[in-house]
């Protein structure tokens, strides 16, 4: 076939208004979604007013023996009846399978409502997506046959195939994974708004307030949601249409303004295989609300000479010399956007964490939040509106400061390193905020629970691994003598197999095992041995390693339960009890 050389910013432009039609066309999708969740938030107050009438009893708080008691049976037949009808009784926590007291029974029924928006979302969203490839893939042909000159072979859409892109994963999951745990994020937030309430007698204004904050945020995380599985399906049906029509290779297209994220940044303007796209990898969306796009790459004599631009000074379109992002971000003098230092003062109504981070790093904290189980998510949700962050751009080694919050630096943070995961640091330090306003801003939790039964449970399962290591076996008893200098060469021995593990699966234990022996046994990482003097450190920094790894890194909580078991279970006990009141 003839082919018609385009030399102008045909390419770019037109893959362009293909991502923009496709951003457009999912807006009344996006309504129908935000519909749904007032339609919840409304039935969510009405039960929130209701409990208030009924069990609040104004100064004196709420009348904590009637929420405790065993709700009507009806009702929560009614609640099960209904859950199987829609399909959802299966995934039921395990605290609402059963009979339940009158307060499980709310915080069921508001797991249930968020449930019922999941449902109603993926039907929604499924419209959506479904209009977006069909759309995307019929664009790109005829652009393409446009730019060419000539219509290039192509196979059309079917159903089964539009099917299968809408099935399709990146980064492990599909929109309806990712609208599930959105939704179970939700309940965990509401359900610890509510507990802080009641907890603390506060008053139905505030408590409403802050339950229709967390639907906006809500409403929030569902469009963001839409519009990031709205890039993914348009840009894969590209690639879908550039297979089909035997092109071989593709452009990675970022915006060229000064809200472009540093990931994109890197891709920008490379070219990849089309038999080797990757979503998430190569191709958008890198990230929540990605805005990159891709285009075919026919031949070197194809590039066009300029490309589109948003001017840093003037914020209007422009064309500029066919570059990339670092070359024209360099010749504007445009840098990353960091979050900024915030005053310590947080508007009152507003998210502590997320005023203080920015919602990029927030949002991508509860993504990571939503894989986390169910008792950590439910222990930092129950507790966020509690925590503070001193400084997120901090340049001294992190740390958690009583009564004044957290100093990290959440640029290196969220990038993660060979030893740490993405926000593993982030999660560390709030962990310490945790604990410490668990323990009414005075101690630890950790350390005054049960009288120090986490601390003394850590150092005598740290004593019995290096008995077993001794003694190549573990001993029957632990009262015998033991030879100072085989005990030396044992705390060597399991120091080095500390070392041959992956580092970054590692660090949790490592300080553990520093603070349970005092350093004697000690991986890549730990604290100094003059830390370890003071008796709250151990079980202080044994519980944030222990919710950290649980939330971050799943190998590393697996070494936890498999050198300490007992203390991990200690731990659990003590996640427990600190929500006791929020739950």
């Amino acid at each position: 076939m003839a082919l018609r050389r385009r030399t102008s910013v045909y390419w770019e432009k037109r893959s362009i208004e293909r991502l923009t039609a496709a951003e457009r066309a999912s807006n009344p999708y996006i309504k129908q979604v935000f519909g749904v969740y007032d339609e919840a938030r409304r039935k969510t107050v009405r039960d929130i007013k209701a409990l208030y009438t009924n069990y609040y009893k104004g100064d004196a708080g709420f009348d904590m023996q009637a929420l405790r008691s065993i709700a009507p049976s009806g009702d929560v037949w009614r609640f099960h009846e209904e859950m199987k009808k829609l399909g959802l009784s299966t995934y039921l926590p395990e605290a609402y399978a059963g009979r339940m007291t009158r307060l499980e029974l709310l915080n069921a029924q508001m797991w249930g409502e968020m449930k019922k928006v999941g449902l109603k979302q993926n039907l929604i969203q499924a419209k959506s997506h479904a209009a977006t490839i069909n759309d995307a893939f019929n664009k790109t042909v005829f652009d393409t046959a446009k730019g060419l000159g000539a219509t290039p072979s192509f196979s059309k859409l079917n159903t089964k195939t539009v099917n299968g892109i809408l099935g399709s994963r990146f980064q492990g999951k599909n929109y309806s994974d990712r609208i599930w745990a959105n939704t179970e994020v939700l309940a965990g937030q509401l359900k610890g708004k509510l507990g802080v309430a009641i907890a603390s007698g506060q008053p139905p204004a505030k408590t409403i307030r802050e339950i229709q904050q967390r639907f906006g945020v809500g409403k929030y995380y569902a469009e963001r949601l839409v519009r990031t599985e709205t890039n993914y399906f348009e840009n894969k049906a590209e690639i879908e249409s550039y297979e089909s029509m035997g092109i071989k290779q593709f452009v990675f297209v970022a915006t060229l303004d000064g809200r472009t994220s540093e990931i994109c940044q890197e891709h920008d303007g490379k070219i990849y295989k089309v038999s080797e796209a990757k979503a998430g990898g190569n191709y958008p969306p890198l990230h929540p609300n990605c805005r990159s796009t891709v285009r075919p790459y026919i031949s070197k004599d194809y590039e066009p000479e300029a490309r589109i631009a948003r001017d840093p000074r003037t914020g209007q379109n422009q064309y500029v010399y066919n570059q990339t992002y670092q070359q024209w971000a360099k010749a504007n003098g445009v840098v990353g956007v960091a979050p900024s230092l915030a005053p310590s003062f947080v508007p009152d109504g507003s998210n502590p964490i997320q005023y203080k981070l920015g919602d990029q790093h927030y949002q991508r904290m509860g993504d990571i939040l939503a894989d986390a189980p169910q008792a950590e998510r439910d222990l930092y949700y129950g507790f966020e509106n509690e925590l503070r962050i001193a400084n997120p751009l901090y340049g001294g080694h992190a740390k958690f400061v009583p009564n004044q919050g957290v100093k990290f630096d959440i640029l290196a943070d969220s990038k993660g390193s060979r030893y740490s995961s993405p926000y593993q640091t982030v999660f560390h330090e709030l962990g310490h905020g945790i604990d410490f306003v668990a323990g009414g801003n005075k101690a630890p939790f950790s350390h005054t629970y049960k009288n120090g039964l986490f601390g003394r449970t850590l150092k005598e399962e740290a004593r019995r691994i290096v008995d077993a290591v001794q003694n190549r076996a573990q001993p029957k008893s632990v009262d015998s003598f033991i030879n100072p200098a085989t005990r030396t060469q044992a705390y060597d021995k399991l120091s080095k197999s500390l070392r041959r593990v992956k580092a970054k699966d590692q660090t949790f234990i490592s300080d553990i095992f520093s603070g349970a022996t005092t350093n004697r046994v000690k991986g890549i990482s730990g604290h100094p041995t003059s830390y370890w003097g003071k008796p709250a450190n151990l079980p202080a920094e044994a519980f944030t390693q222990m919710f950290s790894a649980s939330v971050v890194n799943s190998n590393g909580l697996k070494l936890i339960k498999q050198y300490f078991p007992k203390s991990h279970k200690v731990y659990r006990e003590m996640i427990k009890e600190m929500l006791s009141g929020k739950i």
